[in-house]
């Protein structure tokens, strides 16, 4: 809580506790296991102009 105290008074409008430096926590963790192979998701271009990312 000491961190997320610091990080109201110095006027943070979000709080974090570091887990944003992640792509994804899962594949993080999956990377790290011997024989398992991950990739992340593209993005791709809808109709409208907007992006999202493409299911697997």
């Amino acid at each position: 809580m000491e961190i997320v105290r610091f990080q109201q008074e110095v006027g943070l409008k979000a709080i974090t506790d570091g887990e944003y430096r992640r792509e994804y926590f899962h594949i993080d963790f999956l990377d790290q296991l011997g024989g398992v192979e991950t990739t992340l998701p593209q993005v791709v271009k809808r109709a409208d102009g907007g992006e999202e990312l493409q299911p697997r």
